[in-house]
């Protein structure tokens, strides 16, 4: 009767993996990558505003300047088509007539997330031919949250100075990974497979 009974969840455990194998693989690899991020990215110091950014003893801080203040410009061209009065006291930092700023930091460049999101898609199941378009089109979605993201943070700063931690910390970053598991439960549903791989 006992062995009856282990083999019986030692079943339904196998069937419940099986099951669910794909969103296993999703949280490892988002897990996995976190902490690689984590702890091998490395900045100057703990507000990652100076130029120094090091993956291991690699100074990779070109490309990360280059992407943050891209991303800067961005923003700054919306807040002008917006007609948002905002001047730049330095090229990160956004002061508004109020005398409240905000200053893009790199980790807020929306790099790590476009990283998450590679290592995903890279490691999920499916077509090859269906992820040399949809990696592409996965990273430009990223960066474009990310975009609304920093236009939505730095508008908060300008009235609610206030609520920015609480937007930052609670609401945008987790609807960030909301995203990205949205894309790829759209690759898991309805992408993974090409029609010509039949």
């Amino acid at each position: 009767m006992k062995a009856l009974k282990n083999s019986n969840l030692k079943a339904n455990f196998l069937h419940f993996a099986k099951q669910y194998q794909d969103v296993f693989r999703f949280l490892i690899v988002l897990f996995v990558c976190h902490f690689f991020w984590k702890y091998s990215i490395s900045f100057n110091d703990d507000l990652r505003i100076t130029e120094l950014t090091w993956l291991g003893f690699i100074d990779i801080s070109a490309p990360f300047s280059y992407v943050t203040q891209k991303t800067v410009d961005i923003v700054r061209g919306i807040f002008g088509l917006l007609g948002v009065e905002v001047e730049m006291s330095t090229p990160r930092q956004f002061l508004f007539p109020n005398g409240n700023t905000v200053t893009v930091v790199w980790a807020c460049n929306g790099l790590k997330q476009m990283f998450l999101f590679v290592c995903i898609i890279l490691f999920a199941r499916g077509s090859w031919k269906q992820k040399v378009w949809f990696i592409p089109l996965g990273v430009f979605v990223c960066f474009l949250f990310n975009i609304v993201r920093l236009v939505f943070l730095i508008w908060i700063v300008k009235d609610y100075y206030q609520m920015f931690d609480f937007y930052h910390e609670y609401v945008t970053k987790y609807l960030f990974y909301i995203a990205m598991f949205l894309l790829w439960v759209w690759w898991n549903e309805k992408l993974k497979f090409s029609p010509f791989d039949k």
